[in-house]
């Protein structure tokens, strides 16, 4: 199953022109224990897993995440996805709002380096809003033995089509000429037996420069490493931040 093709926008959820395909779950988030625990030593090693397929684009990265190809899927009722995003603004780390005026909410959990949870600001959990579809890897009916899977979709399409981000001689000599966003998604239960776990995830980059933003090109997007096992220190730390500063955790 392809995810869809997302609208174009600013890099990450940004502004109200894009609503989530599926209504933010209530409640809180709860912290995962850190790092997730590693498979059981009784347990025989697994084949490293290849869950996730990707939809080649030049400016849009379409991600689709198969439970049943997963080595850390145990059971779970929703799969989705956690993203965190760091800015580098002409070869240095910024906050978001530094970035763009409409991510300026996201400066209250930005780490110090600038990383910080991609989400909406309506959006009261971490999850990453712009999916196709919810995934899951459930008994049905319970007890029974007999799995039932459905992958999990997501999409972002990266663009800086706005005078005071990007440099232009003429109309914002002040405008950066060279961005980088570095990206961690990971899939994660959050609902069911599995519920605080992470899954397998992706490492990617977009970049633009105003060369290329005067030009009319949304920039670039490329992976940089698939189906990686755990997320890194600064993915923890930036979801420990973000339940601190807006609740859960």
């Amino acid at each position: 199953m392809a995810p869809p093709k997302p609208t174009g926008r600013v890099p990450g959820p940004a502004g109200k022109d894009l609503k989530p395909f599926f209504p933010a779950p209530a409640g809180r988030f709860n912290l995962p224990d850190l790092p997730p625990p590693p498979l059981a030593p009784t347990q025989p090693p697994k084949p490293k897993s290849e869950p996730f397929t990707n939809t080649p684009k030049p400016s849009e990265m379409l991600l689709s995440f198969d439970p049943t190809k997963s080595r850390r899927v145990g059971r779970c009722g929703q799969i989705k996805f956690v993203q965190t995003c760091q800015i580098i603004a002409d070869s240095k780390p910024i906050q978001p709002g530094l970035f763009f005026a409409g991510f300026k909410f996201r400066d209250a959990f930005a780490l110090g380096d600038g990383t910080y949870i991609d989400t909406f600001e309506e959006n009261l959990t971490p999850f990453y809003d712009v999916v196709s579809s919810i995934g899951f890897f459930r008994e049905s009916p319970e007890g029974s033995g007999q799995i039932v899977a459905g992958e999990a979709g997501m999409g972002d399409a990266p663009i800086a089509k706005n005078k005071t981000i990007m440099f232009n001689p003429a109309t914002n000599p002040k405008g950066f000429r060279d961005v980088t966003m570095k990206l961690e998604i990971f899939a994660t239960c959050a609902a069911g037996k599995d519920t605080g776990k992470f899954y397998e995830g992706v490492r990617w980059e977009w970049h633009l420069t105003a060369q290329e933003n005067t030009a009319g090109s949304n920039g670039t997007v490329r992976i940089i490493e698939k189906d990686v096992d755990v997320p890194s220190q600064a993915f923890f730390d930036a979801l420990g931040k973000y339940t601190t500063v807006r609740g859960g955790g």
